[in-house]
């Protein structure tokens, strides 16, 4: 069906790359303890430009950014945590 995307996904509890290649970073989940934390979305690898940055509260729970269509397009993808954050999804296509 004409528009329709496939969605994919990958769970990071360090820092790493989502994709090896170009993407369009559709949403991102964060699980975070209770202590302060960040998550970096950069662009073209670990030494690329930050595009996103979510900082977490100081508090134990869960996150979702939901990023407008058509999403934030990367080189490739990379997710750089810092603090209390347990685990990041990233959704993307």
């Amino acid at each position: 069906m004409a528009g329709w995307t496939h969605i994919s996904s990958t769970q990071l509890s360090a820092n790493g790359d989502v994709f090896g290649g170009a993407a369009h970073v559709k949403s991102i989940y964060v699980a975070h303890s209770a202590t302060a934390g960040t998550v970096v979305l950069r662009n073209n690898g670990s030494t690329g430009s930050a595009i996103c940055t979510m900082n977490t509260a100081a508090v134990l729970g869960e996150y979702q950014m939901e990023i407008p269509y058509p999403g934030l397009k990367c080189d490739n993808p990379h997710i750089t945590i810092g603090g209390g954050v347990s685990f990041v999804t990233v959704f993307y296509d």
